[in-house]
């Protein structure tokens, strides 16, 4: 594997590219799952290779018109080897365009909807149907885009995200925002014609995550769910029972989706535009730039002056508490998590290490540290 990172796909030995003509032979709609265990096999790797080495072979891969979910080429970690990863077809010219407003805003809404969805323990075909008609929907988003959405879905299905990981990407949104993606997944529960409690109860949990009063979600189920002239069930009958709902109310989803994406777009956007200056960073320890030399002044891990500045403050303690990281990435108008990923890549680049570790407290990696002072 390593070997054929080198090298354009077109210029993989006959061997590689019989493995891709595979691979591609085995999608029967155009996306295979599989673990990624027995993907490395295929191209004679026995563990997952660093990520730079990976994300080397995956972009000849990608070139060759297979795609790969996670998107380790975007800002997806490299899967495990006993993780499952997505193969897919798609077309090279198209652009990624994966850090998108808009894609970032249908990728969130697939997290959190996903989570809902296998609330009962189990992601139905009904919800997955549901789910694959939204991607199609969002007709703003360009076919690469909606192929990976799709693939995406997929390895949802098997390991949707965490509680924890939704609770960090949800943190910057509105009260609006928030609102409208608990109709959506409250809209969601429904697509099977049937909630039953435990999906009641992580729709609870997810409005309490979204911010939004979990009282109404018993209102905003009835209200989809309602048939006319029938009366609504009581919340000790959902709770307790589960009950029937209306499908037809499912087909007004699709102008929320739409709306959800233009709210999350200003929340996604880096705004890093050329026209406007780049905002001024809190102090940090010295040596401080000199602002009217920032230009030259020396960057760590190759990082832009923002996120050189960011990650010197970082190195300036062993540990920090994500509160007092986010006021800082407040301060600088950084999003705190793109933040960390985006100086932990330009790590993984220089030393195959991650810069920062942990969820709160956030550590300083010594040996990282070590390497710089070298």
């Amino acid at each position: 594997m390593e070997g054929l990172a080198l090298l354009p796909a077109t210029l993989w030995p006959s061997s590689a590219q019989e493995v891709v003509a595979s691979l591609r032979a085995r999608m029967g709609d155009g996306q295979l799952r599989m673990s990624c265990s027995e993907f490395l096999s295929l191209f004679g790797a026995t563990t997952v290779p660093p990520r730079a080495r990976l994300a080397s072979f995956l972009r000849a891969l990608e070139a060759s018109g297979l795609g790969f979910e996670p998107d380790v080429l975007g800002r997806a970690r490299p899967p495990k080897s006993d993780e499952s990863v997505v193969l897919f077809e798609t077309t090279p010219s198209d652009a990624r365009l994966t850090g998108s407003a808009a894609y970032l805003a249908a990728e969130l809404t697939l997290q959190v909807a996903s989570s809902v969805a296998a609330a009962d323990g189990t992601f139905g075909e009904e919800e997955t149907r549901y789910l694959q008609r939204q991607i199609d929907a969002w007709h703003h988003l360009g076919p690469n885009q909606q192929r990976r959405l799709r693939a995406h879905l997929s390895l949802l299905g098997v390991e949707p995200e965490s509680a924890t990981a939704l609770r960090k990407k949800l943190e910057p949104l509105d009260q609006r925002t928030r609102e409208t993606i608990a109709s959506i997944i409250a809209n969601l529960a429904q697509s099977d014609g049937v909630v039953t409690p435990a999906e009641v109860r992580m729709l609870e949990k997810a409005y309490r995550a979204l911010g939004v009063d979990p009282k109404r979600v018993f209102s905003d189920l009835h209200g989809a769910a309602v048939k006319e002239g029938a009366p609504p069930p009581t919340a000790v009958d959902v709770s307790k029972q589960g009950f029937k709902l209306d499908p037809a109310r499912i087909a007004q989803l699709q102008e929320d989706t739409n709306r959800v994406s233009a709210l999350l777009s200003g929340i996604f956007s880096e705004s890093e535009s050329e026209s406007e200056p780049a905002p001024s960073p809190p102090a940090v320890p010295e040596p401080q730039l000199p602002e009217e030399r920032e230009d030259e002044a020396p960057s760590i891990l190759g990082l832009d002056a923002r996120h050189s500045a960011f990650a010197q403050l970082l190195l300036s303690r062993p540990h920090w508490s994500r509160a007092e990281l986010l006021d800082v990435a407040a301060d600088m108008e950084l999003m705190l998590d793109g933040t960390l990923e985006h100086i932990n890549e330009a790590a993984f680049e220089s030393f195959d290490l991650p810069l920062m570790e942990g969820e709160d407290p956030l550590e300083v990696n010594v040996e990282v540290v070590k390497r710089l002072e070298t």
